[in-house]
């Protein structure tokens, strides 16, 4: 039987864990929304034998190697993703960030950012423009205590996991709330700190994950509890998300490992497992989905981005420590928009990064 937690027992267990919003709460140096200045130019896709340069195909750069593809004058793995543009840095001032966490994209291709230190939602175009901001620290409707996992669905509604609320918010496109549910506990349809959310878009069900003390997924129809997915053993479950075809997956931190899971709830193929050589994973924090399958993953441990292909196989990935173009430290939310465009969360450096993927990639509307 579920036992609640409620009162002294509930704070002392959850005063107890690290409280990561403090400790990313000191000043850090962003780079903000510069560094968007294409590298000069080494190759051409157009030049055949002749050699380009910075003013077309009469310089000192050549073709591309068997294997690589010429982008935007870089030769790059014909699998690869290519880093595009970046926005943010530490503060509270609009466009800026404290620990960014959860990342979702709209229909228009809208980027929303669970803004987590400064308690709100922003919402950049593709290009990082700042164009809607909501929320503020605070219990009452629209306010928030480290909202993390965001999610939208296609008609536009958001759907925010208030963390240290114990809560879920809806609100509509413009940031008005909707509705909210949940509250402190462990029986069915409560939370502790939920972290991760996703719709799936073929049966309009919630998926909800707890990471800390629950260690479980639940799903929703709407605000009303459907079914608890207790996982064998119980795992640090810290986000899901659900692929077009409804296919669900959970991140599943401590094991190091992506869990995909059967119809049933139960786990039907276990992807990862704990390390740093290609397809393995530290302490992954968030994944995403594209139209054809692929499985993106924050390996956040690691300090990278891993892509897995729909039979679980690795297929490419990028990312080192640091804050230079393409770096990261502790890489969070990942999301992709409807041309195939990956963002990505990056709290150590409070920006979010773009990447595209190289010409092979690249799919259109």
């Amino acid at each position: 039987m579920s036992v609640v937690l409620a009162g002294t027992a509930l704070s002392t267990l959850i005063g107890a864990e690290t409280d990561a919003k403090r400790k990313k709460k000191r000043k850090k140096k962003g780079k903000g929304k510069g560094s968007n200045t294409p590298e000069k130019p080494t190759c051409t896709p157009s030049c055949g034998n002749r050699t380009c340069g910075d003013d077309g195909c009469n310089g000192s750069c050549g073709t591309c190697s068997a294997g690589t593809t010429c982008d935007s004058g870089q030769c790059v793995a014909a699998t690869s993703y290519v880093y595009d543009r970046q926005w943010g840095s530490y503060g509270s001032e609009p466009g800026k960030f404290q620990f960014p966490w959860g990342v979702a994209i709209d229909a228009d291709d809208n980027v929303y950012i669970a803004d987590s230190g400064n308690d709100r939602i922003q919402k950049f175009d593709g290009d990082g423009n700042l164009t809607l901001s909501w929320g503020e620290s605070g219990t009452n409707p629209g306010q928030f205590d480290e909202p993390s996992g965001i999610t939208v669905t296609s008609a536009g509604v958001i759907y925010v996991a208030d963390s240290k609320n114990h809560r879920i918010q809806k609100f509509s496109g413009t940031g008005t709330p909707l509705l909210a549910w949940g509250e402190a506990g462990s029986e069915d349809g409560q939370f502790i700190r939920p972290t991760g959310i996703a719709i799936s878009p073929k049966t309009s069900l919630i998926y909800i994950t707890e990471s800390y003390l629950n260690k479980r997924v639940q799903v929703f129809n709407e605000s009303t509890y459907v079914s608890t997915l207790s996982l064998i053993p119980p795992a640090e479950v810290r986000a899901v998300t659900v692929a077009p075809d409804g296919t669900v997956f959970v991140v599943s931190t401590g094991s190091g490992t992506i869990l995909r899971l059967s119809n049933d709830g139960s786990v039907a193929q276990t992807i990862g497992s704990k390390g740093s050589a290609d397809g393995q994973l530290s302490g992954p924090w968030d994944a995403a989905v594209d139209a054809d399958g692929n499985l993106f993953v924050v390996d956040r441990g690691n300090n990278r981005i891993q892509v897995f292909d729909a039979a679980g196989n690795f297929v490419t990935g990028w990312g080192t420590f640091g804050a230079g173009n393409g770096q990261f430290k502790e890489p969070m939310g990942i999301e992709l928009d409807s041309t195939g465009n990956v963002y990505v969360t990056d709290i150590g450096n409070a920006r979010v990064q773009k990447f595209r993927p190289a010409a092979a990639r690249r799919r259109s509307r």
